[in-house]
């Protein structure tokens, strides 16, 4: 929304980012893995989350922003091993069915 007020009162303060960022983010097949995840896929994932005590809203774009963020967060730490990490933090049992696309 625009407001009436003079344009010329505005303050802009310096950008600080929250994280440093050391270099840019290569879009790798991983990245886009996890960014480009549908939140329909995301159920059984954002459940094992919840047990874990996350807290996760009930609208699948509340579970798909839980678990993209979750996925993200091991993928920036681990690199291309995030995967091994989420799995164990999961400490998923034969009922989880993997993350979506993963083979059986």
């Amino acid at each position: 929304m625009h407001s009436n007020q003079n344009s010329n009162s505005t303050t802009f303060h310096s950008f600080e980012p929250v994280t440093p960022v050391s270099a840019p983010l290569q879009l790798t097949a991983d990245l886009r893995y996890i960014l480009g995840i549908p939140h329909t896929k995301l159920a059984s994932t954002a459940q094992l989350l919840r047990q874990q005590g996350h807290c996760i809203g009930e609208r699948s774009e509340d579970e798909q922003t839980a678990v993209i963020h979750w996925m993200l967060g091991h993928y920036l730490r681990r690199g291309i091993h995030w995967r091994v990490f989420a799995y164990a933090e999961l400490d998923a049992s034969d009922k989880f069915p993997g993350f979506p696309g993963d083979e059986s």
